[in-house]
């Protein structure tokens, strides 16, 4: 997850100005569980035919289905 990147952690402390970032969870395994759920939900969508990007934050043209599913 995010929290365990060192590179977005620290571009988010430039961002704040110095003021102090931590991350507090009661499990950490939640961070890795909530990647997990974040590829299950896209995965769904994508099953699904729903689109799943968003374009004003992506830049993209429209939305679309997300993935491929190959058998």
């Amino acid at each position: 997850g995010g929290a365990r990147t060192p590179t977005l952690m620290a571009r988010i402390r430039v961002d704040l100005g110095g003021l102090g970032l931590g991350v507090v969870v009661p499990d950490p395994a939640w961070i890795d569980a909530g990647v997990a759920v974040a590829f299950a939900l896209l995965a769904d969508a994508t099953l699904r035919g729903i689109p799943a990007n968003v374009p004003g934050a992506t830049g993209a043209a429209r939305r679309v289905v997300l993935g491929k599913i190959s058998l």
